[in-house]
């Protein structure tokens, strides 16, 4: 869940985080390419996450 904080806070145009129940369900917004979020999250998480 950091995580996906941390990378909401650096995307915040792109991604909403919204609280449902105990879990967090990002929602992209509206106008934005499922696939290109996609590959720059996964560019993200590849950057920020130790190996």
């Amino acid at each position: 869940k950091a995580q996906i904080t941390l990378l909401a806070e650096m995307l915040p145009f792109w991604l909403t985080l919204v609280q449902h129940d105990k879990t967090h369900v990002v929602r992209l917004n509206a106008k934005q390419s499922y696939r290109v979020v996609k590959q720059i999250l996964m560019q993200k998480v590849a950057i920020t996450s130790p190996p």
